[in-house]
């Protein structure tokens, strides 16, 4: 009866995960192809592996990946991780969003967006803008 409910505790933290994907991400349905995924199994059920590396692409597929695995070019990277074991809130996920190459597109806006109207404007932040710029 015990291994039952571990059963059924981890298919519910699955379709948890599962489902705060699909809002996170406002898709239609959750990305019910990871349901089968031996990677999201072991971040379910093993207390030591505390964080999970999803990428949504654009074509609507979704990959796990590890750690040291490069960035994608395209996409969403979602990060879950869990809560401390002794924490109270252990059964709980923390989800972080960001897009694939999040600080290539920061500095496209910047160079095209912020840099013009600082210009434009003789603002002082240009120099900032330009500093910025260059740490990305």
């Amino acid at each position: 009866m015990l291994h039952y409910n571990f059963i059924i505790q981890m298919q519910e933290q699955k379709n948890y995960i599962l489902h705060s994907i699909k809002t996170l991400l406002n898709l239609e349905e959750p990305p019910y192809e990871l349901t089968t995924s031996a990677a999201l199994d072991k971040f379910v059920s093993t207390p030591e592996q505390d964080v999970l590396t999803i990428v949504a692409l654009p074509t609507k597929e979704f990959k796990i990946i590890s750690p040291s695995s490069p960035a994608p070019k395209e996409g969403t990277i979602i990060t879950i991780t869990k809560f401390k074991i002794d924490s109270p809130l252990q059964n709980f996920y923390n989800f972080n969003l960001r897009p694939a190459q999040g600080f290539k597109q920061l500095a496209t806006n910047i160079m095209h967006l912020y840099e013009p109207i600082a210009l434009r404007t003789k603002n002082a932040a240009v120099v900032q803008v330009k500093e910025l710029k260059a740490v990305l």
